[in-house]
């Protein structure tokens, strides 16, 4: 039995809880029942899944820029060569795909962390979380489900348990 208030575990005989005193009554709930346990798996492969996505537009990104970007160029009437716009826009793709790659990775590491249950895997969804809600629809979607899931305090103790035991 664990402690629904801060994590610890318990023996059966517990009537308080040794590290928060917290009185043991019949609304104990066993660890294996929690918010975070029944969703973290799903968490993990959605963030795994929204990073292969992302991982797509890295490959797109690369296609356009590299055999589409120099045929488009070319046929630009550009004028005068004072300003110099096919660098300009290879290094705007440049940075996409830099970007894209990024986050694609910064999701694998979350999704990994997640699913070994890292001590820093909770922190670290909880910032790709936030950064996520800018990416609409889908980073939306799954940065609200990361934050629903793992900010609760009742979370943080049970995201704890689970990195001891792992």
């Amino acid at each position: 039995m664990f402690c629904d208030q801060c994590g610890q575990q318990l023996g059966a005989s517990a009537r308080f809880c040794t590290s928060c005193g917290k009185a043991i009554g019949m609304a104990m709930v066993p660890a294996a029942e929690g918010r975070l346990d029944r969703n973290l798996r799903v968490l993990g492969v959605l963030w795994l899944v929204y990073s292969v996505i992302r991982g797509l537009g890295v490959i797109w990104f690369l296609l356009v820029g590299r055999v589409m970007l120099p045929f488009i160029v070319s046929h630009i009437p550009l004028g005068p060569r004072e300003f110099p716009l096919e660098r300009l826009i290879a290094g705007v793709f440049f940075f996409a795909t830099a970007l894209a790659a990024f986050l694609a990775l910064l999701g694998v590491i979350t999704a990994w962390g997640l699913l070994q249950h890292e001590s820093w895997g909770r922190m670290l969804a909880l910032i790709v979380g936030v950064i996520a809600l800018l990416s609409f629809p889908f980073g939306t979607a799954l940065g609200v489900y990361t934050l629903w899931v793992l900010l609760p305090a009742s979370s943080e103790s049970e995201y704890r348990r689970l990195a001891r035991a792992a």
